[in-house]
């Protein structure tokens, strides 16, 4: 897993012989985000690390944009409302995003998103 490291830092002078030096490392683990079915298929992607502080679904959402331009905006949204495309089921570290506050839930770093698209085919028949 590709880790964010920032080192600061920082230091006091006690005396004129004393130094106190304070080292901080800060490490930032990205969110993972897989994608699989037929949207793996439109984005042809499998797997993208978002290092930004995606703070909810939504801002992971439009951080995939940003990323992977105008056919993840397809891919992902209605173009004619701009709503969630019909048939996207978001995982968040396994459970539903939509029961865990849908668009609002918190992504927090190291969390976990898998994003597919299921297709509904209607089928009518009698015997």
């Amino acid at each position: 897993m590709d880790l964010g490291v920032c080192i600061y830092i920082t230091w006091f002078i006690i005396s004129e012989h004393h130094v106190v030096f304070i080292i901080v490392v800060v490490v930032r683990v990205p969110v993972r985000v897989k994608f699989y079915g037929a949207i793996r298929h439109e984005l042809e992607v499998d797997e993208l690390v978002i290092d930004d502080n995606a703070g909810s679904i939504r801002d992971l959402l439009q951080a995939i944009v940003r990323r992977l331009g105008d056919k993840a905006k397809r891919a992902l949204f209605d173009e004619a409302t701009g709503d969630l495309r019909t048939g996207l089921i978001i995982l968040l570290n396994g459970t539903p995003a939509m029961l865990s506050g849908g668009l609002d839930a918190s992504v927090y770093e190291g969390d976990e998103v898998v994003i597919d698209r299921v297709e509904i085919i209607e089928v009518e028949g009698g015997g």
